[in-house]
């Protein structure tokens, strides 16, 4: 069964504009629902916002089924809620709903949109972030949630956050996870995100120019390796604060999900193969990228879009950071989890279980 049609024209076309949207979502970080007669139709977990009008991407949950997961603390909510378990059927194990999704169900507006700015992603890093957040957000109707790792203490934590309200918020930030807006028409959910995105705009520093030419003549002799074609990335390397911030660690549950374990940094000297053997055998997974100190960025030919399309975002996320002193970082540990916890949502498809590629295969 898996995907369906959805039966929403509004919604699958808000979902393409936010989807190709960079300054509002990252990859396919994103993720649109919209609820209707007990059910609640949510994005692929493999799929993209952006293609919504050229594919089946959505799978329709049992809205009571979802909400009976996360009370019962199950770590997906969202696996037991398809029609296909509802009618006693095998489960599809290759598409499933985007996990994180269950978090609309707590909400009653019919859409609910997640996605993720840099900018604001930044903010919720920052060490006075969540406080200026809450300032800037003054008037509205809106909620802050603290961090939490993915799966069953995510969706706990956002219920009780939620539970503890006088009154349901249209407008929920997630401490280095997201944004949710939540509507009742797509021009609501339009209207409101413009207004957060407006009041939590931040400064952001200028880059230095990478040396292209270095690293396209390091690059003459390596197949297996290339310059990415968002010219942003470079910054992770060519810029002393991002590179600095790279060194100490991701930001954010998305990143830690599908950027790998430990930033793969290039040592002093070394050919872009003999990075990637001693990352590999470090971490046991093949990086799809390589941070050149000084130079900039090259990423893995087979290098997926979507997971280009993150790096850029993180790029672009470490932009709106001052220095690099000021935020927090994912610890080793928590990074660790969150990769164990996705490859565990992932375990139904064969490439994750046997070869450990998961920064070249999100």
């Amino acid at each position: 069964m898996g995907t369906q049609p959805l039966p929403f024209e509004d919604v699958q076309n808000l979902a393409v504009r936010l989807g190709t949207n960079s300054e509002i979502i990252q990859g396919r970080s994103g993720t649109v629902s919209a609820k209707e007669a007990g059910l609640m139709w949510v994005r692929a977990d493999a799929a993209s916002l952006a293609i919504a009008d050229q594919s089946d991407i959505f799978i329709p949950l049992r809205i009571d089924q979802v909400l009976r997961g996360i009370q019962t603390n199950r770590d997906n909510p969202t696996e037991l809620a398809t029609l296909e378990a509802d009618m006693g059927l095998e489960i599809d194990q290759i598409v499933q709903p985007l996990s994180i999704s269950a978090l609309d169900a707590l909400f009653p507006h019919r859409i609910v949109a997640q996605v993720t700015p840099p900018n604001i992603i930044a903010l919720s890093t920052l060490n006075n972030g969540l406080e200026t957040i809450r300032q800037r957000l003054d008037g509205l109707r809106f909620a802050i949630a603290p961090f939490a790792p993915p799966g069953a203490p995510l969706n706990k934590v956002i219920a009780r956050t939620l539970g503890e309200l006088p009154e349901m918020p249209d407008i929920l930030i997630v401490a280095r996870w997201n944004v949710v807006v939540a509507g009742n028409t797509c021009n609501e959910i339009e209207a409101r995100l413009k207004n957060v995105m407006d009041r939590l705009q931040i400064p952001s520093r200028s880059f230095p120019q990478p040396n292209i030419a270095s690293l396209a003549q390091r690059l003459e002799h390596e197949q297996e390796w290339r310059l990415p074609e968002h010219q942003e990335i470079h910054a992770m390397g060519c810029d002393p604060i991002s590179l600095e911030i790279c060194r100490k660690g991701l930001l954010t549950g998305w990143q830690a999900m599908s950027l790998g374990l430990k930033m793969p940094l290039m040592e002093p000297s070394e050919k872009f193969w003999q990075a990637g053997l001693r990352h590999e055998k470090g971490y046991q997974e093949r990086p799809g990228y390589l941070v050149v100190p000084d130079e900039g960025v090259v990423v893995a030919a087979d290098l997926t879009p979507h997971t280009e399309s993150l790096l850029a975002g993180f790029s672009r996320t470490l932009q709106y950071l001052p220095n690099s002193t000021s935020h927090q970082t994912l610890t080793t540990d928590e990074t660790e989890n969150f990769i164990k916890w996705r490859r565990d949502s992932l375990q139904g498809e064969v490439e994750d279980r046997v070869s450990p590629c998961l920064s070249t295969k999100v």
